[in-house]
């Protein structure tokens, strides 16, 4: 009975499966990629770069109070940090990060002259 019973669930499964492979790539064709015409994005090449570069160390006011970005690199390669790269700066504080005994390290320094250590 048990045998008849798995030899039915079995056929049962297969039709379901089938019937869903079919149909699923029938109902892909009908509805396209999701994209109207008006709503799709515009390809790589049509593309407008973006009208306000990335900020950087140029953009900022500089004066004889802050922390030089030399100074702030010198700092975390002081620190062990392989590769360091200055990733944000503000009023307060410089994020300089790379690599340090292979995994990522992020230094904050106060931006302030000497570039100090700090623990935010």
């Amino acid at each position: 009975m048990s045998g008849i019973f798995m030899k039915a669930a079995l056929i049962g499964l297969l039709v379901i499966g089938s019937s869903i492979a079919a149909i699923e790539p029938a109902a892909a064709q009908v509805w396209g990629d999701g994209w109207s015409s008006e709503d799709a994005p515009p390809p790589p090449w049509e593309r407008r770069p973006h009208s306000e570069p990335p900020a950087s160390w140029n953009d900022v006011p500089r004066s004889n109070d802050s922390c030089s970005p030399e100074d702030a690199l010198r700092r975390a390669r002081d620190y062990g940090v392989k590769r360091p790269a200055i990733e944000r700066f503000s009023s307060r504080w410089v994020y300089v990060g790379g690599l340090r005994e292979g995994d990522y390290a992020q230094v904050i320094l106060k931006n302030t002259p000497g570039c100090p250590y700090t623990d935010h």
